[in-house]
């Protein structure tokens, strides 16, 4: 198997999952970066796609995973008066036809991941997005800005712009800035940066529940032996009943600062802290 990474404008790479040898290399993306790269690439179709939204003309680009190919690069088709972003995007056939979703600065925009081309754009004020989309329900759910997130959900088949036809919905409070919101069914699970986690119907926009956990999260919640985990910077996770009624199932700690998402794999908890990785197994 291969492993992809990106480095941001320091390049991205494909390794031998087996070894780590270095299959290729492409340094060809090169854009000014600030803070450094947020976001991942997303693997679809043998095409590697990912946003590179720079302090200046930020664009998306998709490369060959088994080449490391620049296949195409598509600058933002909106000037945006700040123009970096953090996202990684989520990719989805939608009427036959694989579209990158790509939040990004002032505007969403879904892409031809064969060709590069826009195929629909939402405008909205915003920048430095974080949050990786949700396509579901013939929808795409995303934040549109950092500074005073909302999310937002869009109906999915439209072309050009679509800001007046096509939104659903919009949720302004305990919108995340920086978690990826979980979908279970038609259900929405998030958590605010500053600890306040909300549940919405991901159709209607309709909240069933907002409780607020505590502490300071940048770690997406996740769904793993039948509970959602809320794990916020300080190692506290909450899990949860998974559903719309808020109810607590329990409690832990982990110690050292706690920003990425836990990952599970055989019957396993993974998590990294500021100083180790974890593998918390079950008994």
């Amino acid at each position: 198997g291969s492993v992809y990474v990106h480095f941001g404008a320091l390049g991205m790479a494909r390794l031998n999952a087996d070894d780590g040898k270095i299959v290729w290399l492409n340094t060809e993306l090169v854009y000014p970066p600030l803070h450094g790269s947020g976001g991942s690439p997303v693997l679809h179709d043998g095409l590697l796609a990912i946003v590179c939204d720079g302090s200046t003309d930020p664009f998306v680009a998709a490369v060959e995973a088994e080449s490391g190919k620049v296949l195409w690069k598509q600058f933002r088709s909106i000037k945006a008066r700040i123009s970096h972003s953090f996202v990684t995007v989520s990719v989805a056939e939608v009427d036959g036809k694989a579209l990158v979703m790509a939040p990004g600065p002032d505007h969403f925009a879904a892409y031809d991941l064969h060709t590069g081309d826009e195929v629909f754009r939402v405008l909205a004020p915003g920048w430095s997005v974080v949050p990786q989309p949700i396509v579901a329900h013939g929808l795409v759910i995303y934040n549109h800005d950092y500074d005073n997130p909302e999310l937002m959900a869009v109906r999915l088949g439209g072309k050009g712009d679509v800001t007046e036809t096509h939104v659903a919905w919009r949720q302004k409070r305990g919108a995340p800035s920086t978690p990826t919101p979980l979908l279970i069914g038609e259900d929405l699970y998030y958590v605010s940066d500053d600890g306040i986690a909300s549940c919405v119907n991901a159709v209607s926009g309709e909240r069933y529940w907002m409780e607020r956990l505590g502490g300071n999260f940048s770690a997406s919640p996740v769904f793993a032996n039948g509970h959602v985990l809320f794990m916020d910077e300080t190692g506290h996770a909450t899990w949860i009943k998974p559903t719309r009624t808020f109810e607590t199932v329990g409690k832990c700690e982990v110690p050292g600062r706690t920003l990425a998402t836990p990952a599970f794999a055989n019957a396993s908890m993974y998590l990294r802290t500021d100083e180790f990785l974890y593998r918390i197994a079950a008994p």
